[in-house]
């Protein structure tokens, strides 16, 4: 997908004669990635997401898409006036369709949301021990191997309770159906299915939990979750896949295992359940990290990185006579 940011009134964001607006528009969406090349005004792309090479795993009518969309990025790149990408990843994914040079600007997480200490914790999830997964239900998302996990673990912690944030359908279970089955007659098992949650109650949730995992096996860009498990003072126990080990060290704000290894899943899991000190020192060491990515960072880093565009540009911001428009493209590659 390609979102196009093109804009408001920049006394939205920053100083008055700025300009910044978003609309979405799909990946293939050739006629808008055209309209860009005849602008004026000055262009930056920020790249947030990664996927493996479309080539790779689709048909034929798929790999000319991709043929022709490469084309047009070839022709874009040369348009560009800075590229912006959110991870180390996410550069050498992207470098491989648009190519140039790229800062790297991270996500940012709501810091003032996730930390906020008058955040109280969910009623039904106050007492005992909690593990919580937030994501959808896609098999890269590595829940499976929770699941597994955490059938492991109550043989020695009965009584854990798991707790699965994100939409969900019947459909979307089917999958997991064998394992739900045996765990609706393993003792002790506690699954709670929370659906979909505003960002409120994601916080309260984050609040209420013991642990948090993210399993996932691989094609994750940045952890936006494990920022906001960071932000909310959470320990993590996480898949050590690359677009996790930019966000999480091992050891330091949580624990990193091998992905889709349910019994090493299981065992940093129980480390932690079983050691608070440890919890509360990863914890701690999880909000401080969290800073680093605060939105109020992060934000004037991208506004710096438009104001060098414009710069480039030789657009006077200061004592304009009228609004100064600049565009920002976000591809995502997904």
């Amino acid at each position: 997908m390609i979102i196009c940011r093109t804009a408001a009134k920049p006394s939205h964001v920053a100083r008055p004669r700025e300009t910044s607006s978003a609309a979405p528009i799909s990946k293939w969406a050739g006629s808008s990635l055209a309209a860009l090349l005849g602008s004026r005004a000055p262009v930056v792309a920020t790249f947030h997401a990664y996927r493996e090479d479309c080539a790779s795993v689709g048909g034929g009518a798929l790999r000319l898409l991709d043929a022709a969309y490469r084309a047009l990025c070839e022709r874009t790149a040369a348009r560009l006036d800075a590229r912006i990408a959110v991870s180390a990843l996410v550069r050498s994914q992207a470098s491989r369709w648009v190519a140039g040079s790229y800062e790297i600007i991270p996500n940012g997480v709501d810091t003032t949301l996730f930390g906020d200490p008058r955040l109280e914790p969910l009623p039904e999830l106050q007492t005992g021990l909690s593990i919580l997964f937030v994501g959808r239900l896609e098999s890269r998302k590595g829940l499976s191997c929770l699941l597994e996990a955490y059938a492991r673990l109550l043989h020695t912690q009965p009584g854990v309770r798991l707790v699965v944030v994100g939409p969900h359908s019947p459909r979307d279970l089917q999958p997991l159906q064998r394992q739900l089955d045996a765990l609706q007659r393993a003792p002790g098992a506690d699954v709670r299915w929370m659906g979909y949650v505003s960002e409120i109650e994601l916080a309260r949730c984050y609040r209420s939990c013991t642990v948090f995992c993210a399993p996932a096996t691989g094609c994750e860009s940045f952890g936006m979750v494990l920022l906001e498990a960071m932000a909310s003072g959470v320990p993590i126990v996480a898949s050590d896949i690359e677009g996790y080990r930019g966000v999480l060290t091992h050891g330091v704000e949580g624990l990193l295992v091998p992905p889709n290894n349910p019994e090493a899943l299981a065992q940093a899991l129980l480390r932690l359940l079983r050691d608070p000190a440890e919890r509360q020192a990863l914890g701690d060491r999880g909000r401080a990290t969290a800073a680093h990515y605060a939105w109020d960072r992060v934000a004037a880093e991208v506004l710096a990185a438009y104001h060098e565009a414009l710069a480039r540009k030789r657009i006077v911001i200061a004592g304009a006579s009228s609004p100064v428009t600049a565009r920002a493209i976000y591809p995502v590659v997904d």
